[in-house]
C-alpha cells in the first residue's frame, strides 16, 4: 500500500467513525491520527507533540486543575501524617485553619476566621482565573454531539 492510499484509507476511516459516533472509543480516532501524523512526515514524537496533544490538552489541565484544587484542599492526610509532638511548625493551611479554631477555645473571631480564609483562597483563584478558558473547554467537549 502506497502512501497516499494509506492517507485515504485513514481519512476514511475516520469518516466512518464520524458517522457512527455512538460506538466511537478514543482508541478508534488515535490511531488513524497517529497515521496520519506519521503520513504527513511527523515522527511519532511530533505526531504525538502536534497531533494528539493539542486534542488532548483540554482534558489534561482539566484533570491538573482538579487535582490541584483536590490536593490544596486535603485535609485528612496531612493530619494524620503531621499530628503530634514536633509538627507544630509544618503545617497545610487546612490544617493551619483548624489550629487557629482551637487556639482560640472554638470562640467565633470571624475577622480572623475570614482573613484565614482569603488568604487560603487566593491562590485557587489565581489558577482558576489563569486557566478558565481551558477548564470551560474541557468541561464542555465531552457534552458536545455532533
Amino acid at each position: 500500500m502506497k502512501g497516499h492510499e494509506r492517507l485515504e484509507a485513514a481519512a476514511k476511516t475516520l469518516r466512518d467513525r464520524a458517522a457512527n459516533p455512538d460506538h466511537v472509543t478514543v482508541r478508534h480516532v488515535w490511531k488513524p491520527l497517529i497515521l496520519l501524523g506519521l503520513l504527513g512526515g511527523a515522527g511519532e514524537f511530533g505526531a504525538f507533540w502536534h497531533v494528539m496533544l493539542p486534542l488532548a490538552r483540554p482534558g489534561l489541565i482539566t484533570i491538573g486543575i482538579f487535582s490541584f484544587l483536590g490536593t490544596w484542599n486535603e485535609f485528612f492526610m496531612a493530619f494524620m501524617f503531621l499530628s503530634g509532638t514536633g509538627s507544630e511548625n509544618v503545617r497545610t493551611l487546612p490544617l493551619g485553619l483548624a489550629n487557629i479554631t482551637i487556639i482560640s477555645q472554638y470562640r467565633s473571631d470571624w475577622g480572623m476566621a475570614f482573613a484565614a480564609l482569603v488568604l487560603v483562597m487566593l491562590p485557587t483563584l489565581a489558577v482558576y482565573i489563569l486557566l478558565q478558558r481551558h477548564l470551560t473547554k474541557g468541561i464542555t467537549l465531552g457534552a458536545l454531539k455532533a
